[in-house]
């Protein structure tokens, strides 16, 4: 019988003031501050044999180094 094993993260990863963000094109200038945090979520479950790992990330994109990242 395989044990049931299930676990959750959550972590911010606001940017700091001075970075360029997505999704402001008409303001200009990089960001002066934060109102609302982003954050990354994950949620994993396993059967004992077999793993799922569901990852939410408040972006609008990932470069394809983060992506490879994350994939591995």
């Amino acid at each position: 019988m395989s044990a049931f094993a299930a676990g959750t993260a959550r972590e911010e990863i606001t940017p700091p003031p001075g970075i360029d963000l997505s999704g402001f094109a008409g303001r200009p200038g990089p960001n002066t501050g934060c109102r609302d945090s982003l954050y990354a979520s994950a949620l994993y479950l396993s059967d004992g044999s077999t793993g799922a790992l569901i990852l939410t990330l408040d972006l609008i994109g990932l470069t394809p180094l983060d992506d490879s990242r994350l994939r591995s």
